[in-house]
């Protein structure tokens, strides 16, 4: 999966990894290890969590998800289908990594 990444311009992982915190943890922590054991240039490029059908879900919780994910990573931005906005800066991002070759 790590040699697929390499060459992967976004990775997807899990809801269920990062919001269980023991999980997460060791989760991110030996991602990044395994992709700096594979490419230094890959722990390098920019992250961003996707927080996905927000939704689903009351808005209070997801503001408890936002602070949890911000804890870990500054790059986190719900989206939802429904949120033509949302979707539009998943674009713009992917248009900025896509670019970025």
């Amino acid at each position: 999966a790590v040699m697929a990444a390499g060459n992967a311009k976004v990775v997807i992982a899990d809801y269920y990894y990062i919001f269980n915190q023991s999980i997460r943890d060791s989760f991110l922590l030996k991602i990044k290890k395994e992709l700096e054991t594979y490419s230094s240039e890959l722990v390098k490029k920019p992250e961003y969590i996707f927080l996905s059908k927000i939704d689903t879900i009351p808005a209070k919780e997801v503001k408890e998800k936002i602070t949890i994910l911000e804890e870990i990573h500054k790059n986190v931005l719900p989206i939802s289908v429904h949120d033509w906005d949302s979707l539009e800066k998943v674009k713009k991002i992917l248009n900025k990594i896509k670019s970025e070759k």
